[in-house]
C-alpha cells in the first residue's frame, strides 16, 4: 500500500491461474467469470465490477496490473481527504 497527499495506491495480487488476455477486458463487467479455468467452481462475477464500481465513485479506478508469470495484481486507487489544489 502506497499513497501521496491525494491518492492511495492498494495492490492486491494473488497466485492463480492468472487472467487471460482475451479475458482483460471484460472482468470488470458484471456477471462475467471465466469459467472455463480448471478448479474455478464458485463466482457470480460480480466481486470486480462492484469493486470498479465503488472505485469510481470515490473518484478513484480498480486496474488489472501486467504481471509476469502466474496470478493477477490488482491496483485499486482512490482519493483520499481535500483534493482541492
Amino acid at each position: 500500500m502506497t499513497s501521496t497527499p491525494q491518492l492511495l495506491h492498494v495492490d492486491v495480487g494473488d497466485d492463480g491461474p492468472g487472467i487471460e488476455p482475451a479475458a482483460r477486458a471484460k472482468i470488470f463487467e458484471r456477471l462475467y467469470t471465466t469459467r472455463d479455468v480448471p478448479g474455478r467452481t464458485v463466482g457470480t462475477g460480480l466481486g470486480l465490477a462492484i469493486v470498479g464500481e465503488i472505485a469510481a465513485a470515490m473518484g478513484g479506478t480498480c486496474t488489472l496490473a501486467d504481471r509476469p508469470g502466474p496470478g493477477a495484481e490488482f491496483r485499486l486507487t482512490v482519493r483520499t481527504g481535500n483534493n482541492e489544489g
